[in-house]
């Protein structure tokens, strides 16, 4: 069976994402301030909210997504991570004072990190994440 119409859904879903992604540097620009944006704080969640569209369309319903921190059973904790995809099934609610929440390693399937652009010493922070 054909699956053109589902797949054309996808396509638009994708496109209107990378195009309101795109756009937001015209959106917070401003070039009187040192980094040439309005507000980075508001730009950066205005991207994280353009992801969250993505991913609540696109991730089976068995999988979430959340913000925080990943902890091992060596009790290493990563740094705070934009994006953890995780098995809410089976993820115990780890929270901390309402914003500080901590999954365990076994139940988080993949992480991410949210950048207007990525420098290599961006990435090699990204990457200490990935506990052991």
């Amino acid at each position: 069976m054909e699956y053109r119409n589902l797949q054309t859904l996808i396509d638009i879903k994708i496109a209107n994402f990378i195009n309101e992604y795109e756009n937001t540097n015209q959106l917070f620009k401003n070039s009187d301030v040192k980094n040439g944006l309005l507000h980075p704080g508001e730009y950066g969640i205005y991207k994280e909210l353009l992801i969250d569209k993505l991913l609540s369309f696109a991730l089976p319903k068995k999988f979430s997504y959340g913000t925080g921190f990943i902890i091992n059973t060596n009790g290493k904790i990563t740094s705070q991570c934009d994006i953890i995809l995780y098995d809410e099934g089976n993820a115990p609610f780890l929270e901390i004072d309402n914003t500080n929440r901590f999954f365990p390693q076994e139940v988080v399937y993949g992480i991410g990190e949210v950048k207007s652009k990525l420098t290599k010493k961006q990435l090699l922070r990204s990457t200490d994440k990935i506990i052991q």
